[in-house]
């Protein structure tokens, strides 16, 4: 049966994008549009990066039976959609004729998807750890502001220390004009007078006293006036006195030229006092920004979440391989030919992670439009040439081994190919998972086919890194179910086995 795909194909797979957002949040508290972002890249990146057909997520992978390696990378829009480019290589023969084969034929391609949440999305984390995370921040805010005061406090500090100082000058110099003032050594002299004139007539009243009553009344009253007397000689100021008084009111005008120096510097945009109150703030800002995507040293534990996406792809392959055909002449048989394929993929993907054991699974179902070749079924054949080198008695022979391929060779073929992956977490913070990937395949000029994959999945953490992670899946692959291509051999014989390793990577933006 001869299926012929229609080019409308291509307009129903560009048609068919729509797109909703709503916020993720528990229903007690909400995340930030930068928290859901950093918690939305991270989980990405997890334990289905690269097993599935899904590109988003940091990583790297490798699948060591399709001898083929992928680097992935992820940007996450500020609408929590996500933009996955996914580079692959390897060789087209397998990961034996590597070491085997002088040449190998080679695969190279470049995937473009873009992924965009849909309907609602419900996330659920730890609210103790939340509640860390905003407490870090509240504390961080505190932290900053007070640092922030003790800098600036600076300026203060010194303005008041002027004021301090301006006020001691002003009363200097009103006690030293008060002491230099002729009215007030007037004043003084004419107090004195009157106490030592009152001092004489107390004298003489004692002299002619008659009783010794009398007499001590008198002697207590002359005590008094000599203590007076003696407190006005001590408060008139002496000419050296007065000299101290102003070198003491001149240095306080020194101390606060330096004082008024230093402030008018401090005042300055290039000053010590502001490039510190900066740096606190870049800081502050760099601890938040830590905080806001979950990468602090307090982060938000997730403790499950539901997620639905589609997802958009291009992908375009370049594969350049060797045909055999032994019914041409010798020197015509192998040939160099290359096919680069084009598609577009629409993939629906839904990931339910959960706490619990048996409760998480990951979904995905995709349709994908191309322009391949056959080259998946051709007929793999290893060509050994031999090089004679003679002179006149020896002769020494030189090998050369390479894979080609046999069969009838077709290309741009239309393709319609229907994938679906199922992941069914087993083990705890989903650290082993069942993986299921049947595919439907219907090829232009060939009859539909079938296949079939199963694997486990189990991921392997540094114990001293938890965020250090290498996930790993052993798979089996059948191909072509019904053997509709009626081939010869049995049905375990036209699988195989493989192992595919991912590493999740944390790019250093800074």
């Amino acid at each position: 049966m001869i299926v012929k795909i229609p080019c409308k194909l291509w307009t129903l797979i560009l048609s068919t994008l729509i797109c909703a957002g709503v916020c993720a949040q528990n229903k007690f508290k909400k995340l930030s549009d930068t928290q859901f972002k950093a918690i939305v890249s991270q989980e990405f990146g997890t334990l289905m990066a690269s097993q599935s057909r899904s590109d988003i997520g940091n990583f790297a992978g490798l699948d060591l039976k399709e001898a083929e390696a992928s680097f992935a990378g992820s940007i996450v829009f500020k609408n929590a959609s996500v933009l996955g480019i996914k580079l692959d290589g390897g060789s087209a023969d397998g990961i034996l004729p590597i070491f085997t084969s002088t040449e190998l034929n080679s695969k190279i391609g470049l995937q473009l998807q873009y992924s965009f949440l849909v309907r609602r999305k419900q996330l659920t984390y730890e609210s103790l750890s939340f509640e860390d995370v905003e407490m870090k921040k509240k504390e961080l805010l505190r932290q900053f502001k007070l640092d922030s005061l003790l800098v600036e406090r600076k300026v203060e500090l010194v303005e008041q220390q002027v004021l301090e100082v301006r006020k001691k000058i002003v009363a200097a110099d009103s006690l030293i004009n008060l002491y230099r003032s002729h009215r007030y050594n007037n004043l003084q002299n004419s107090i004195l007078r009157q106490a030592m004139g009152k001092r004489d007539s107390l004298s003489y009243e004692l002299e002619n006293a008659k009783t010794e009553k009398e007499k001590n009344q008198l002697m207590q009253m002359l005590y008094k006036q000599d203590a007076l007397i003696a407190g006005i000689n001590t408060d008139i100021k002496t000419k050296s006195e007065i000299i101290k008084m102003e070198y003491d009111r001149d240095k306080l005008k020194i101390e606060m030229s330096f004082l008024l120096s230093d402030l008018q510097e401090l005042k300055l945009k290039d000053n010590d006092v502001v490039v510190r109150l900066e740096s606190l703030k870049e800081r502050y800002d760099l601890e938040k920004i830590k905080l806001e995507s979950n990468q602090g040293d307090k982060k938000i534990i997730v403790a499950g979440y539901k997620l639905q996406w589609l997802s958009l792809g291009y992908n375009v392959k370049n594969t350049s391989f060797k045909l055999f055909n032994p019914l041409n002449s010798f020197d015509n048989q192998i040939w160099k030919d290359h096919f680069v394929s084009h598609g577009l993929t629409l993939m629906y993907s839904f990931y339910n992670l959960s706490d619990k054991e048996w409760n998480s699974r990951f979904i995905s179902g995709s349709i994908e439009g191309a322009l391949e070749n056959n080259f998946s079924s051709l007929t793999k054949v290893t060509i050994n040439e031999k090089n004679s080198f003679n002179n006149a008695d020896d002769t020494r022979y030189g090998t050369e081994q390479y894979i080609a391929y046999t069969g009838s060779y077709r290309d741009n073929l239309e393709t319609l190919r229907l994938n679906f992956d199922y992941y069914q977490f087993f083990l705890k913070n989903n650290f082993g998972a069942i993986h299921l990937f049947p595919q439907y395949v219907i090829k232009e000029k060939l009859k539909p086919q079938m296949n079939f994959g199963l694997g486990i999945v189990f991921s392997f953490k540094d114990k001293d890194n938890t965020s250090s992670t290498v996930n790993a899946e052993l798979y089996y692959r059948s191909t072509d179910l019904a053997n509709v291509s009626g081939s010869d051999k049995e049905f375990f014989k036209r699988g195989d086995f493989g192992i595919r390793l991912s590493f999740p990577i944390k790019f250093n933006t800074k």
